[in-house]
């Protein structure tokens, strides 16, 4: 498969960017379908907002506007005779937009069937979408990641049916396939990584970024977004990056703990400044986290031996199910502050994104003074207190 040099993709996406500036013209064909309606949103932010909506007879239909700048979109497709919808994605954005679909590519979600045969041309972000389509469907045609990618499909179907098969499953699945996984995640990071860099005007560059926020240090996340121009920083696809590099910059050593308030077992609200004049363990875990329960013990010998020193310990629960977090709580027996988080509609906990939290057990250390001390692995943890509290 031939693919664009970055640099030719570079200055396709340059001439892109000097076409239609009225608005965006969007012309659809769903080949095998014969008439239905179609519904244009977009996500802004979280919140997935309806544009516009067509009803039409055949396999095509057209959609045109403006936009203020480029959004993630869908188009979801209701076809006469067809017992679930179908979902397009792409990016919509002020530009001449052609999408070629076919009905019977359809595959099944959760939710909705997601059309799998599709060609979107027009814009820069979609541009940039599609080649890194085209490098991610070589590396998962390899036989071993596409075998791997077809049973965790599968295995995600069982989230409605079966919460806890679900996770058992998927724990199986992720531990046979722990060698693909990896190849999987590796290749995709280099690929990305320089058509990120080669494109510091590109919205949906940014976008990309986030999907890998979790595989780069601080430092090497900050770099990366302070690469792109501004319009791209303030752009809603750079929404969630943004915010994590700002988190990020605000939990670094020698910073002031972001402050929190949340619910305790007992129902009472609880501010971790309260705390000030203490060291504190901020433990982010979750009642369905494996390795968050098994390092309780671990915990729990580092509480009895410093607590009386002048530690606390204060748990903060990714749960949005209260009554198994308290199961858990009661199950492991730890007896310091237990809280957990709160979630807005369509977003993570608040205080694990305040913290810029990637993944749990995740263990910040905060000084007398109420200062990030650092974000520690569990073994460093004790070395920390002997020097913090002398």
């Amino acid at each position: 498969m031939k693919f664009f040099s970055f640099s030719a993709l570079a200055l396709l996406i340059a001439l892109c960017s000097c076409s239609s500036e009225k608005g965006y013209n969007i012309n659809v064909t769903v080949n095998n379908i014969n008439g239905g309606k179609a519904v244009l949103s977009k996500y802004a932010g979280r919140e997935r907002v309806k544009m516009d909506s067509v009803e039409f007879t055949g396999n095509t239909f057209r959609f045109e506007g403006t936009t203020d700048q480029p959004y993630n979109a869908t188009i979801t497709v209701t076809a006469d005779g067809a017992e679930k919808d179908g979902v397009l994605n792409f990016v919509i954005e002020n530009d001449n937009i052609s999408i070629v679909a076919d009905q019977n590519s359809t595959k099944p979600q959760r939710r909705y069937n997601l059309y799998q045969d599709i060609t979107v041309t027009g814009g820069k972000n979609n541009t940039f979408s599609n080649e890194l389509n085209k490098k991610y469907k070589e590396l998962t045609s390899r036989p071993a990641i596409a075998e791997y990618l077809k049973g965790y499909h599968e295995v995600s179907l069982l989230f409605d049916k079966d919460v806890d098969l679900y996770y058992k499953s998927m724990k199986e699945l992720t531990t046979k396939y722990a060698k693909e996984i990896d190849e999987l995640s590796n290749g995709r990071l280099e690929y990305t990584q320089e058509l990120i860099r080669e494109n510091p005007d590109v919205e949906y560059a940014a976008y990309a970024l986030n999907m890998d926020a979790s595989r780069y240090t601080h430092e090497e996340l900050d770099k990366m977004f302070s690469a792109f121009t501004p319009q791209v920083q303030q752009s809603d696809l750079a929404s969630e990056i943004a915010r994590k590099v700002k988190a990020q910059r605000a939990v670094q050593p020698g910073n002031p703990a972001p402050d929190f308030t949340l619910k305790t077992l007992e129902g009472t609200d609880f501010t971790l400044s309260s705390l000030k004049g203490k060291v504190v363990i901020i433990d982010f875990w979750a009642s369905w986290c494996g390795p968050c329960r098994k390092s309780i013990p671990a915990l729990k010998e580092i509480y009895a031996e410093y607590k009386d020193k002048g530690l606390e310990i204060v748990g903060v629960a990714n749960d949005t199910n209260e009554e198994n977090w308290r199961k858990a709580v009661e199950e492991d027996k730890s007896e310091w502050i237990h809280v957990i988080d709160v979630f807005p509609k369509n977003s993570p906990g608040e205080v694990i994104s305040q913290y810029a939290v990637q993944y749990i057990p995740s263990y910040f250390l905060v000084d007398k003074e109420g200062k990030i001390v650092g974000k520690l692995e569990k073994e460093e943890i004790r070395g920390k207190l002997d020097e913090l509290l002398k």
